[in-house]
């Protein structure tokens, strides 16, 4: 683990079923996208680093719908032996969410800050909390001007399938993968909706 000797601390990069159980057993829980949010408020130093969270995004079958799962029990329960890179067997009717149809928002543009704050997935990315999402948004502003000495008008992508998946033949889950500086001056703390569960990352937990 990395101890940041504050509130937070991030473990060394995992895929994401081990570092899961490696934090349950140490009566830790990852943070979900809003709280990290908050949490690089807190912590600016954070911005630098890329996270899983517990949020999770589904993919409905053959449409254009996705449900993002603010506190998602699936993700929080996976094993570490989990094979495979997304979880397939679950009824995305019983997630809590609502239903949001990729066609209405704009995926992988980068956006103005008028476009984050109004953006669907962003604002239920920070738990439907508009003073959180203007305070990240903000602060993600002066943290890329000051690390990368260049003003910008757009960054924070939301990064899924352009109009949900309607080529794969059943519903898929996958956790929320948000990006921070340190990959470079193109990632502008972007998310990612569509990264696999076996892949390396590190997570973010209160101390």
């Amino acid at each position: 683990m990395i101890n940041n000797n504050e509130k937070y601390s991030v473990t060394r990069s995992l895929p994401y079923g081990y570092g899961i159980v490696a934090l349950r057993g140490l009566g830790k829980e990852p943070l979900n996208a809003a709280d990290v949010m908050q949490a690089r408020l807190e912590q600016p130093e954070l911005y630098d680093f890329d996270f899983w969270t517990v949020t999770g995004i589904a993919y409905k079958s053959e449409v254009s719908l996705i449900k993002i799962i603010l506190n998602c029990e699936l993700l929080k329960t996976i094993d570490e032996g989990f094979e495979g890179d997304c979880i397939t067997n679950f009824n995305i009717n019983e997630l809590k969410g609502q239903f949001l149809n990729g066609h209405n928002f704009e995926c992988f543009a980068s956006l103005t800050k008028k476009e984050i704050l109004a953006h669907q997935g962003w604002l239920a990315l920070a738990g439907e909390d508009n003073s959180l999402l203007e305070k990240y948004v903000n602060a993600a502003l002066v943290h890329y001007e000051n690390k990368y000495r260049k003003e910008t008008k757009s960054l924070m992508s939301f990064h899924i399938p352009l109009g949900g998946l309607p080529f794969i033949p059943s519903d898929q889950l996958r956790p929320v993968f948000m990006c921070g500086s340190n990959a470079g001056p193109s990632t502008g703390f972007d998310i990612d909706g569509y990264i696999g569960v076996d892949l390396h990352g590190r997570f973010l937990f209160r101390n």
